[in-house]
């Protein structure tokens, strides 16, 4: 059963079992996924995600925005995290959550500014940090600011 849950950074199974195991849609597949097929999640999902906003590529942004309006209601009534995709759209990103106040949330592969890190992480989400890190200058020192605790 571990095979259909992968790593949220690397996007593949490791096989070890120790993945968040999440269940969403993608906002690059907003427009090919049944935001429907959401409530048939299986019971041992942890986190609803890979979700968010992608104002850079992938569905229209109406259709991203349904489908995440729609995760980020399951992920409330739930009671699960969620697992953010947030390019180009953080302020759209945080406008959603502040209205809908999923019990926690991961911004997986943050790149942005030490400010939008800074407004992220006073609401108490998580910031997680990848490849692409290393290529940013203000990520990096986003990075730097992040507590260890919210990483």
């Amino acid at each position: 059963m571990t095979a259909q849950f992968v790593n949220i950074h690397t996007h593949r199974p490791t096989g070890r079992g120790i993945e968040l195991r999440t269940a969403g849609i993608h906002p690059w597949d907003a427009d090919k996924e049944d935001i429907a097929a959401l409530g048939t999640l299986p019971a041992d999902v942890q986190a609803i995600g890979e979700t968010g906003l992608d104002y850079a590529r992938g569905a229209g942004r109406q259709r991203q925005l349904a489908a995440f309006r729609a995760q980020l209601a399951l992920a409330r009534e739930r009671r699960l995290p969620v697992v953010l995709h947030c390019v180009r759209a953080f302020e759209p990103v945080m406008l959603e959550l502040a209205a809908r106040e999923p019990r926690a949330v991961i911004f997986h592969g943050f790149i942005g500014s030490p400010e939008q890190a800074r407004r992220a992480l006073e609401k108490g989400y998580y910031l997680s940090f990848g490849v692409r890190t290393f290529s940013s200058p203000k990520t990096l020192e986003a990075l730097r600011e992040t507590p260890p605790g919210q990483l």
